[in-house]
């Protein structure tokens, strides 16, 4: 399989993570710039010719849709930005997989781990990176989800190590509902988040995969279903994924 990558390089002072707290004028005031910034670099790639493809703002492929972005793979770059963060985001085409988590768990045979789960009521603990909560309610729907997650993991067995990749599936109501994979982000970083504070998980795996799962949730609740697997030896993820 073939794709393409592009360097983006965001100050420090508009840097937000899916976690950052800040008002919502402050980080509406990051978004826009970011998403300015994004639209010239991914504008530059393709009058450049390098690229078949670009960002949903250049209305290249449509936003939040799950057809089309089957997974986001973060991972840590080796070395120092040299200007503010660097990041580099790679397209890379997978195909019709049906179930991108057992893909990824059958690309890496002998890997070993563990599985936790929690289900979130749609409206009232659900926070999808689409929606402007912000304040209270915000910090009331990461309350929730974090009881939830504790309990998912007290009773896990550790899975510890610079080995260690997360694949996190969401489970959606029904099959056609707009989003994709990076739309839970938020969740499965809180999710995540309980699991490393009890020592189960490492604070700061290899990989994390974020994808969606072919199953289907209850009506009116989304599901997250976190895998922690030890990586064979001699994986690297981005071989793998572009073989």
């Amino acid at each position: 399989m073939t794709g393409y990558a592009v360097e983006f390089r965001i100050p420090t002072e508009h840097f937000m993570s899916s976690l950052t707290k800040v008002s919502s004028t402050t980080r509406a005031r990051h978004r826009a710039w970011i998403r300015r910034y994004a639209r010239g670099v991914w504008r530059a790639a393709i009058e450049a010719g390098a690229y078949g493809d670009a960002g949903t703002d250049e209305k290249l492929w449509p936003d939040d849709d799950n057809s089309h972005c089957r997974a986001t793979v973060f991972m840590e770059a080796p070395g120092l930005s040299a200007y503010g963060v660097t990041m580099w985001v790679y397209i890379i085409p997978v195909g019709r997989i049906p179930d991108m988590p057992a893909w990824f768990v059958s690309m890496m045979p002998g890997a070993k781990g563990t599985l936790a789960s929690i289900e979130l009521d749609s409206e009232t603990e659900w926070l999808n990176s689409n929606q402007r909560d912000e304040g209270p309610e915000r910090d009331e729907k990461l309350a929730r989800i974090m009881a939830k997650g504790y309990d998912s993991w007290k009773d896990r067995p550790a899975v510890l190590g610079d080995d260690v990749m997360l694949v996190a599936a969401c489970l959606c109501p029904h099959p056609d509902l707009p989003m994709d994979s990076s739309n839970s982000a938020e969740d499965t970083l809180a999710f995540a988040a309980c699991g490393a504070t009890l020592g189960k998980l490492p604070q700061k795996p290899a990989a994390a995969v974020s994808t969606l799962s072919p199953k289907l949730s209850r009506p009116k609740h989304h599901g997250l279903e976190v895998m922690a697997l030890h990586m064979p030896t001699g994986i690297y993820l981005p071989t793998l994924l572009t073989a």
